[in-house]
C-alpha cells in the first residue's frame, strides 16, 4: 500500500509541475502541505467513525508519520525543478 501511495504520489505531482512555469519551491511546499493536510483529516475522520481501531498516538507512530513524506516529495521537486531553470 505505501509503494502504491508513493507511486500515485509522485505520479500526480508531476503531472501537477507541468502546468507550473515558476516558483516551483513555493508551488512544492504549498502542494505538499495541503497534500499532507487532506490525508490527515480524512484519516482522522475515518479513525474517529471507528474505522481505524487504535488511538490517536499509535495512528500518528504507525501511520500518520508517513505522511510526512508527501511534502518532502514534493518540495525536492520543486527544488530540482528551480535548479534546471
Amino acid at each position: 500500500m505505501i509503494v502504491v501511495g508513493g507511486l500515485v504520489g509522485v505520479t500526480l505531482a508531476v503531472i501537477y509541475f507541468k502546468e507550473i512555469e515558476q516558483d516551483f519551491v513555493r508551488e512544492g511546499i504549498t502542494i505538499g502541505v495541503v497534500w499532507l493536510i487532506m490525508n490527515l483529516v480524512f484519516d482522522l475522520v475515518f479513525m474517529s467513525a471507528g474505522f481505524f481501531p487504535m488511538t490517536v498516538t499509535q495512528y500518528f507512530t504507525d501511520i500518520g508519520m508517513r505522511y510526512l513524506m508527501i511534502p518532502t516529495f514534493t518540495i525536492g521537486m520543486g527544488y530540482i525543478l528551480h535548479q534546471k531553470v
